[in-house]
């Protein structure tokens, strides 16, 4: 535990959890007492389960063995691992066994760590949690089928926060797919590539001298915003706030 306390909490590895808010939570389990984790259970009451050495009334089933079958998409063709991996996305409600245990059984084993873990917050319904026995669980497959698959992806990077809870509403898919993504992106592609306007499908390179007796700051202003975009829209999205990103273009 001292190797991982190490990992988490020096300076060169501070910036492992993403979004940061979440790595006070670590910090805070790290500092707290920790048990021992169980890793085995009860033969009698599994129909299944990994056989513990010299122990058979137990198996070992859930953390251990389900953590650790990460490791197998990190083998390619050539039976060679692939690993670590860049980045590991997980879901807020299973954080700490993500965060603490997943990294310091593959310490324990001489593997890396994830070199980033991104915790991602929940989609609710009315507030509330999705659930089965609700019956509130939203269907992508029909809403792919309405919307496309790109407004849904274009919808779900659009609506959600990393950092919180975002509430599900298709009067939201409904207004974000067709007033920004159809209506003033498409639109824009549409009126600078069709056919009827450039016939001859020609883009000419932009050369900044070429308005230098346009004095109007306001296409300065534009150009300056338009010539730094791709780099903050980057920014943005490698640190997974997408909606961030789409706010800049929207803005441009």
């Amino acid at each position: 535990m001292q190797v991982f306390h190490c990992y988490m909490t020096t300076g060169k590895h501070m910036h492992v959890i993403k979004p940061v808010m979440f790595l006070e939570d670590i910090k805070r389990w790290i500092h707290e007492d920790l048990h021992d984790l169980s890793i085995s259970r009860p033969r009698s009451r599994l129909s299944w389960g990994i056989p513990v050495p010299d122990d058979d009334s137990q198996v070992i089933y859930v953390w251990l063995d389900a953590l650790v079958n990460y490791l197998t998409v990190g083998h390619c063709a050539e039976n060679n691992l692939v690993w670590p991996v860049d980045c590991h996305i997980i879901g807020k409600d299973i954080l700490k066994f993500h965060a603490i245990y997943w990294p310091a059984f593959l310490i324990a084993a001489g593997y890396e760590p994830p070199r980033k873990i991104f915790c991602h917050s929940h989609w609710t319904v009315n507030y509330e949690k999705m659930s089965k026995s609700k019956g509130n669980v939203i269907d992508p497959v029909s809403l792919m089928d309405k919307y496309s698959c790109d407004g849904f992806r274009y919808f779900l990077l659009r609506a959600s926060v990393p950092t919180s809870d975002t509430n599900y509403s298709e009067v939201k898919i409904h207004r974000m797919v067709n007033a920004e993504l159809a209506d003033t992106l498409g639109n824009l592609l549409s009126r600078s590539c069709a056919t009827a306007l450039n016939p001859n499908q020609v883009f000419p390179r932009f050369y900044h001298h070429s308005l230098d007796n346009l004095k109007d700051f306001k296409v300065e202003e534009l150009i300056k915003n338009a010539s730094d975009l791709p780099e903050k829209v980057q920014e943005y999205f490698l640190d997974g706030y997408f909606y961030k990103g789409i706010d800049c273009i929207m803005q441009v």
